[in-house]
């Protein structure tokens, strides 16, 4: 739902872009990043230029405890773009749903393995990453209201 919906205020607004803007979703992530790693390395071998990439994970989220709050993960990602999404969070949330700083303490993500590989990543979640695995399969916590 989020990356839908960022794709349709893109288009409804006529966003005009500089660069290609490219929009993946991944699955069989758990069983050890295979979709991801394939499109990195396909990326990679083919000198496939890569500015950026922020992945979204877990959106729709709501936990009971923090709320809604936007996790910024900060290890294992690119320190401008991560300071560049710190920013954008806080201008664009308030106390009620502001930023979370996590970690992951591994290259726990998908699209980790465009960092490893050099190319720019950043990430964000809507709880901590060290809660993620309990709450996978939770999903009457997940709302989009």
């Amino acid at each position: 739902m989020t990356l839908l919906e960022i794709v349709r205020i893109i288009f409804h607004n006529h966003i005009p872009l500089s660069h290609p803007l490219e929009f993946h979703f991944y699955s069989g992530e758990e069983a050890g990043l295979k979709g991801s790693q394939a499109i990195s390395e396909l990326y990679q071998s083919q000198q496939i230029p890569v500015l950026g990439m922020l992945q979204l994970d877990m959106t729709g989220y709501y936990d009971k405890t923090l709320g809604r709050k936007m996790g910024v993960v900060g290890d294992f990602t690119d320190p401008e773009l991560t300071s560049l999404l710190r920013l954008v969070v806080d201008e664009y949330t308030d106390e009620t749903t502001g930023r979370l700083e996590t970690t992951c303490a591994y290259a726990c993500s998908g699209t980790s393995r465009f960092c490893g590989q050099g190319l720019t990543f950043f990430r964000s979640l809507e709880l901590e990453e060290s809660r993620v695995s309990e709450c996978v399969r939770d999903g009457d916590r997940v709302s989009f209201e």
